[in-house]
């Protein structure tokens, strides 16, 4: 399984948990757990500022992985790899001027 590209993740990427985890209630109100999932899954919203060189791997990892799974490793929590990714939409960027791009990826476990 292809690798999302090492670059350095900016503060304010983020981790959050998807869980469809549900309490619903009885007719006298008791509470009862469901979830649907086997387990929680991850989406993430990864920020880079990249130069135009750096932003073309992204870009062409993109394309390459559209629609394939991929892992990251995740520097947020220490590089813990989290795999069978997939993206959720096209790579935002910002140009920064001088050379430099912002980038955000949008990306969860499937």
């Amino acid at each position: 399984m292809a690798n999302y590209p090492a670059f350095p993740q900016r503060l304010g990427s983020v981790r959050e948990t998807l869980d469809d985890l549900r309490l619903e209630r009885a007719i006298d109100g008791t509470g009862y757990g469901r979830a649907l999932f086997a387990a929680t899954k991850s989406r993430f919203t990864v920020l880079h500022v990249l130069t135009y060189a750096n932003l073309a791997t992204l870009e062409a990892f993109y394309q390459a992985q559209r629609n394939v799974q991929f892992d990251i490793v995740w520097q947020g929590e220490g590089d813990v790899t989290y795999t069978g990714l997939l993206f959720e939409e096209p790579v935002r960027k910002t140009e920064l001027g001088a050379g430099w791009v912002a980038v955000e990826s949008r990306i969860a476990q499937k």
